[in-house]
This record gives C-alpha cells, sequence and structure tokens, in this order.
C-alpha cells in the first residue's frame, strides 16, 4: 500500500482509513482532496486538516467540507483512475465536486 511520502498539501486526492485515524476505520473511510493543512503545532505526527469530501455519498452530504485531525504518515494516494470511476452526487462527477467549493474556504 502507497503512502504520501512528504507532508500533506493542498490538491492531493487522499484516503482517509484507521492508517490516518481510528475513526475512518472499515467503513466510515474517506476519499477526501485537502484544501489546506493547518500549520499551527499539534501533537508530534498529526495534523488538523480541511478538506473536502469525495465519497461515499453519505458522508458527502452530512459535511462536504470538514476539518479532520490525522496522522500524515496514514493518507493513502487515490490513483487518478480510482477517483473517475467514483460515483456521481447531484450529476457531478467526483473529479470535479472538490473543485466547485468556494475559494473562500480553500
Amino acid at each position: 500500500m502507497s503512502v504520501i511520502p512528504n507532508p500533506p498539501r493542498p490538491g492531493q486526492v487522499v484516503r482517509l482509513g484507521r492508517a490516518a485515524s481510528v475513526q475512518f476505520d472499515g467503513d466510515r473511510g474517506l476519499t477526501v482532496r485537502i484544501l489546506e493543512v493547518d500549520k499551527r503545532p499539534t501533537l508530534p505526527g498529526w495534523a488538523w486538516l480541511t478538506v473536502a469530501v469525495l465519497g461515499p455519498p453519505a458522508a458527502r452530504r452530512r459535511a462536504p467540507v470538514r476539518s479532520v485531525f490525522v496522522r500524515p504518515a496514514g493518507l493513502r494516494p487515490v490513483p487518478a483512475d480510482d477517483l473517475l470511476r467514483m460515483p456521481e452526487c447531484d450529476g457531478v462527477p467526483a473529479a470535479e465536486r472538490a473543485d466547485s467549493v468556494p475559494e473562500l474556504i480553500r
């Protein structure tokens, strides 16, 4: 399984699973586009990220943009082919959803 080798950066599409935080274990995992990495110091090996949720559909309806507390070493990159196969939400393909987040949030 591949890992994000450097600190996370805006624009990356990653999978949040148990390796990132136990809150994303099993079917609670999310595919997200990183919008912002909080620069404030936190616990060693952890970071606050502002992300746009790309999947699953139920999570997008609850909170399309959210802050998450994760271990960057546990973030998994999402191959472009997988992103293109994600289901649409409200007629908008997954690959385009995060790009429609208002500039104010980015």
